[in-house]
């Protein structure tokens, strides 16, 4: 099962591990400067650890934008057993078929 709450959490708590592309980085910077942030169009997920899942380039955006200290709500996602034992089959699934499209 995957449990979801909605926290608010400051800029400097996030944890981004992802490249970020600048391009896509800066439009949304400008859409956020224009229109505001709208929650609705997309939260940023992060784990357990506050390590961010999804929403890096908003993340960096509005730390641009706002600066460390700018609260924000974030969904916090825990994974289950149950649910990562289903990822890992999938993954393991998923790297048997490209392995058998390569070699065959």
């Amino acid at each position: 099962m995957l449990k979801k709450e909605i926290v608010e959490l400051r800029i400097w708590d996030l944890k981004s591990t992802q490249y970020i592309n600048e391009t896509k980085k800066n439009k949304l910077k400008n859409k956020i400067k224009e229109e505001g942030f709208d929650y609705d169009k997309g939260y940023i997920f992060v784990s357990k650890n506050n390590v961010i899942i999804d929403g890096n380039h908003r993340y960096h955006a509005l730390r641009e934008l706002k600066g460390v200290t700018f609260k924000i709500k974030v969904k916090k996602t825990v994974l289950t057993k149950r649910v990562y034992i289903i990822k890992i089959t999938f993954f393991i699934i998923t790297l048997i078929y490209l392995t058998y499209l390569l070699f065959s």
